[in-house]
């Protein structure tokens, strides 16, 4: 999301993500199934992982360097705080008098409107350089956290007939794991890297000084 931002435009690439969240949210209230549904919720995701990185990036952009740290806080605790505590209960209410489709029906207006402000309400961005996208990076680590958490979500459920010991959970583990070592790999070889490894080098230092 972040190299699209940088290839198009912040404010562009946050409004666009707004639109796909606010498109998945009205096909989930119109859902007749399961797979309708499922299709609408994995929609609503690219939305999310446009909107919360962008939103980020956006925030450092804008923000005096001595308010940076408040401002991600903010972000952070209104986002995910604010969403689960008021989201549930909103959520629930709506479930139990009226309809659950409501949820998806108010969530699709408010990010109409929402999309708006942003395209007109935030000033312009200078965006970074324009770089090649790291496409092996992007590849590798989708696969490393795809095979894991499916793996980590199926592993202890009681359908899952020998548990752990599932051949297509080693495998999943197998996977995961020979994908996160391509990852660094790759990483470190790639000019502009989709997780500069200096960054973990960075991580670690600091953890072993503690």
């Amino acid at each position: 999301s972040n190299w699209f931002s940088a290839r198009f435009g912040s404010i562009l690439m946050y409004t666009i993500g707004v639109l796909i969240f606010t498109f998945g949210s009205f096909l989930a209230g119109i859902s007749e199934n399961f797979l309708m549904i499922a299709s609408a919720r994995f929609i609503e995701g690219i939305g999310e992982g446009f909107i919360f990185p962008i939103g980020l990036a956006l925030i450092a952009q804008n923000t005096p360097q001595k308010k940076i740290a408040l401002a991600i806080n903010l972000y952070i605790a209104i986002a995910i705080g604010g969403g689960l505590g008021i989201g549930i209960i909103v959520s629930g209410f709506f479930t139990q008098y009226g309809t659950w489709r409501s949820i998806f029906y108010i969530i699709s207006i408010s990010g109409f409107f929402a999309s708006i402000s942003c395209w007109t309400l935030h000033k312009k961005t200078v965006n970074p350089p324009k770089t090649p996208f790291d496409f092996f990076g992007f590849f590798s680590y989708a696969t490393f956290i795809s095979s894991l958490l499916i793996a980590l979500t199926l592993g202890p459920l009681r359908s899952t007939p020998e548990g752990w010991m599932q051949p297509y959970i080693i495998g999943l583990f197998i996977i995961a794991t020979t994908s996160f070592v391509l990852m660094i790999y790759a990483e470190n070889k790639a000019v502009n890297p989709l997780f500069p490894t200096v960054l973990f080098k960075d991580l670690l230092n600091k953890f072993f000084k503690l």
